[in-house]
């Protein structure tokens, strides 16, 4: 199915509207292509997923990666974060 196809499926009221899809496709694109260069880099891989794998549980301070949620760990992983959103924009 294409993605003009997917949009017109739904109606307005449960999917927003064209323009609204369309930004969130590309920032979806956006989202997708940056994550591509920081997969580059094996450590930041890791970290990438060990993040991401704090949504597969329905407690996540209690799981194996939980340990990523100590007030410690936050704010490394936020600079780590904050430092590759700004390189990518300058």
């Amino acid at each position: 199915m294409a993605v003009a196809d997917a949009v017109s499926v739904c109606a307005e009221s449960e999917c927003g509207t064209r323009a609204s899809v369309e930004r969130m496709l590309a920032f979806g694109r956006e989202l997708y292509a940056m994550s591509q260069k920081l997969q580059q880099d094996q450590y930041v891989k890791s970290m990438l997923e060990d993040a991401f794998s704090l949504l597969a549980y329905s407690n996540p301070w209690d799981s194996p990666v939980g340990w990523q949620l100590e007030p410690v760990r936050r704010e490394a992983v936020c600079e780590a974060l904050n430092s590759a959103i700004l390189g990518e924009y300058q």
